[in-house]
């Protein structure tokens, strides 16, 4: 061991790297030969070839051949980029610069260097070289696959739409209730005024939306107190368990149930501050069993189909014009004459109360009975709608359909879950969505399945 040892073990100082670094890249320059580039042509080459046919055997024939031609354009630059890079490590990391591998060995390594830093690189350098071309084929936007879209692109596309006033944009969301979100979409389609917001939801409430348009002509959102109520009729509602004020109304009717005497049995004060000494009465009409109809003094069961029928002809007895009374059985007749005599001796304090699944026509007449009954303000209230849309949920993705079939939507963002396993298989949404340029999901980053795909896992 010379005496220069400890020198060659301390740490170099910031200007001797720097001229270490500066050397070693002169040597790694020198070892490539007179034509450094023809090692990044040669393995660049080989690694469009590559990219090429993936591409084609993934995207065709979902994206045309003009934009395959474009990503491999772009996978060259990119191959030639890291192939470069990839010589250029090897050779600073032999800092003598000697050719000890040969040029075969200075083209393996350079390829296994080359294939890392194309994995960890290539997505961002093809993004940033062809994203503007053709930004839903960057993004691998083929109907199968929705990946994150980095906010330059997304910006990027919003900026291009304010000169057409948003034309081609689409917003779907599932049903939005928060005021931040209803107000920040709001702003967005007042900046973008061709701009189109559609909604869905595979379990929604449009047939009690509709109902209230029928009775009302226009959205309400209807809360129940069943704690002042003293008979109860549910028709096919199965509302101790279902809906966003199940747990309320649970509640609300265990009170409604429960007897509070003034007096024990042996005649002494209870110390209870309220007396009850009624019941409430619950009378359910449904099609299915349920934990509602499990609760009921008086349960009838019956087929889906007459559901209306029956609620046609209670609706009838209790006095609503134009309800069109139904023919019924014996048994059916018989517990609706029971619970119209119950809810008319409850005047103000009884609840028409419509399942969730139930027509339109059924909610409508649920309204008027409760109106009916003077049961309006005390134990049944009307607010304002708390969803912001106006459409119902399949009316609304119907028109988003008929829109991406026709062409007129080329960017779609999509606030929610995957929609081409939610949505119904009758609209066809894969085959719509496919016509779309660039899809966004913007609740995350999640493989999209199509129905087969599905089925199979």
């Amino acid at each position: 061991m010379n005496a220069t040892t400890p020198e060659l073990l301390a740490p170099p100082r910031p200007g001797r790297r720097a001229l270490a670094t500066l050397s070693a890249w002169r040597h790694a320059i020198a070892s490539l030969g007179p034509r450094p580039w023809k090692w990044a042509a040669l393995v660049g080459l080989f690694g469009t070839l590559l990219d090429w046919g993936l591409t084609l055997a993934e995207l065709r024939p979902s994206v045309p051949i003009s934009s395959v031609v474009q990503f491999g354009a772009g996978a060259a630059i990119c191959w030639a980029v890291v192939v470069t890079l990839g010589l250029s490590a090897w050779a600073i990391a032999d800092r003598s610069g000697a050719q000890t591998a040969g040029r075969a060995g200075r083209l393996a390594v350079a390829l296994g260097v080359a294939v890392l830093l194309q994995a960890a690189l290539g997505p961002g350098l093809v993004q940033l070289l062809v994203g503007r071309l053709d930004p839903c084929l960057v993004h691998e936007c083929s109907g199968k696959d929705f990946s994150s879209v980095p906010q330059w692109l997304l910006n990027s596309e919003l900026s291009a739409k304010q000169k057409n006033g948003g034309a081609g944009l689409r917003i779907l969301s599932g049903a939005v209730t928060s005021p931040t979100l209803v107000d920040q979409i709001r702003r967005l389609l007042a900046k973008f005024p061709q701009a189109k917001w559609h909604h869905f939801e595979p379990i929604n409430s449009d047939n009690a939306r509709l109902g209230a348009k029928l009775a009302f002509g226009r959205l309400v959102q209807t809360v129940y107190h069943f704690d002042k109520a003293k008979v109860i009729c549910s028709l096919d509602a199965n509302f101790l368990l279902d809906g966003p004020g199940a747990v309320r109304y649970a509640r609300e009717f265990s009170d409604g149930r429960r007897v509070r005497a003034g007096v024990d049995k042996e005649g002494k004060p209870s110390g209870l501050e309220k007396t009850k000494l009624e019941m409430s009465r619950l009378y359910v009409a449904e099609s299915t069993p349920s934990i509602t109809g499990a609760m009921a003094d008086h349960r009838i069961r019956v087929q889906a189909r007459v559901m209306e029928q029956i609620t046609r002809e209670l609706a009838k007895r209790i006095g609503v014009g134009g309800a069109g009374g139904r023919n019924l059985s014996p048994e059916q007749m018989k517990w609706v004459e029971s619970v119209v005599a119950d809810l008319r001796g409850a005047n103000g304090a009884s609840v028409v109360v419509a399942g969730a699944w139930q027509t339109p026509v059924v909610h409508a007449l649920a309204h008027a009975m409760n109106d009916a009954l003077g049961n309006i303000g005390k134990t049944v209230t009307y607010h304002e709608a708390i969803e912001a849309h106006d459409q119902e949920a399949m009316a609304s993705l119907r028109l988003l359909v008929n829109d991406m079939n026709s062409g007129a939507v080329d960017l779609l963002l999509i606030l929610g879950p995957n929609p081409i396993q939610t949505a119904p298989a009758d609209l066809k949404f894969e085959a719509a969505i496919s016509n779309v340029r660039l899809r966004v999901p913007l609740a995350g980053t999640w493989r999209i399945l199509t129905r087969s795909e599905a089925a199979s896992e």
